[in-house]
């Protein structure tokens, strides 16, 4: 689930919500978290995104040194979907990344 920060945001940050919402649900690329819905929570709202049981890179590194075929083949994820999004005309603001087993 992904939260707006605030409890009581203000209207420009739950349009920018539901405009990232529309957006990300919008987008069929394999290596993005897929979107189901945008509820209300409180004063706020929240958006149901697909769980593929991922974790951050920052976490997956943490305390560990990749070998250069594995950093190469995370970047190659990354900047493949990036492009894919980019394609779409979509900026990104939050880039997390899922594990592949290759």
């Amino acid at each position: 689930m992904k939260f707006l920060r605030s409890d009581h945001p203000s209207k420009e940050e739950l349009e920018a919500f539901e405009k990232e919402h529309l957006f990300m649900e919008k987008l069929n690329i394999p290596d993005v978290v897929k979107v189901f819905e945008i509820k209300n929570f409180g004063h706020s709202m929240v958006m149901v995104l697909e769980d593929f049981g991922g974790i951050s890179l920052k976490t997956y590194i943490e305390g560990k040194k990749l070998e250069l075929k594995e950093a190469l083949e995370i970047s190659l994820q990354a900047a493949s979907a990036l492009g894919q999004i980019h394609a779409q005309g979509i900026i990104h603001k939050d880039i997390k990344a899922q594990q592949r087993h290759y």
